[in-house]
């Protein structure tokens, strides 16, 4: 079924375990456990290519896509994170793809200026495209690049920003938001008022030089980490691509192209 309000309450399940100690003349309550059910969804049906392309549709009002970190197998190194995006409008700080928290890496559009940005060697080093700004209402292929001694973002395919910066990229257990950003509560924040399509982390650098040409839909290979195709949903659940799923928030939900 298509997601809807309902699903803003949904819990994963949670077994509940307890039990109290008995003797001839006292009873004792044994401190309650709970243990969170793992959930398999890759027994569901697998994700056919819709008849026309389809896009994951935000408001700003805190819907968003979420990975969890464990789901995230990213080595310390360089990779590619990029993805397809078309705002309907930029005010104050916004996330398009991000995992930071004094840590790791993301994709934001704050007031329009596009930046990438990687904590390494204990310090945030950042990519701004100060000279080139977000479209709205336009389709636009973000993409940055880490590649062991410099950050870059590309604007279309075109170098728009570079920064120097080395060492060990600082991880998290935080989730990878698609459509903001995190904050240290594990609660999304900074969401993006747009469409987003195509999200993809790779664990390689896939684009070097001034310039090169995006593809409209991305492909899975062995250095793919993450790809979403924002093509179908089960429930709360957003499918397809590597890993299988991630969890629509807030009652984000699919949109025509």
């Amino acid at each position: 079924r298509p997601a809807n309000s309902m699903d803003g309450g949904l819990t994963m399940p949670v077994m509940d375990l307890g039990f109290d100690y008995l003797t001839e003349t006292a009873r004792f309550a044994i401190p309650r456990r709970d243990f969170y059910l793992p959930m398999d969804l890759s027994t569901l049906a697998e994700v056919e290519a819709p008849d026309h392309e389809r896009v994951l549709r935000l408001s700003g009002g805190g819907e968003c896509a979420r990975i969890t970190s464990e789901a995230i197998e990213l080595p310390d190194g360089p990779f590619t994170l990029e993805t397809w995006v078309k705002p309907n409008r930029i005010a104050g700080r916004q996330g398009i793809v991000c995992k930071t928290e004094s840590s790791e890496y993301g994709i934001f559009a704050s007031g329009g200026e596009l930046s990438f940005v990687v904590h390494l060697g204990g310090r945030y080093v950042e990519a701004v495209a100060a000279e080139a700004q977000l479209p709205i209402g336009r389709w636009s292929h973000v993409a940055g690049v880490f590649d062991g001694s410099e950050v870059r973002l590309y604007l279309d395919g075109q170098l728009v920003a570079s920064q120097a910066g080395s060492g060990r990229r600082t991880p998290n257990r935080l989730d990878l938001i698609v459509g903001g950003d995190i904050d240290r509560n594990n609660s999304a924040t900074s969401t993006l008022d747009g469409d987003i399509d195509e999200v993809r982390l790779s664990k390689r650098v896939r684009y070097q030089g001034a310039e090169f040409e995006p593809a409209r839909r991305f492909e899975a290979d062995d250095d793919t980490v993450l790809l979403l195709h924002m093509d179908a949903v089960f429930g709360p659940y957003l499918r397809g691509g590597r890993p299988l799923d991630a969890v629509l928030e807030r009652a984000g939900r699919l949109g025509d192209l």
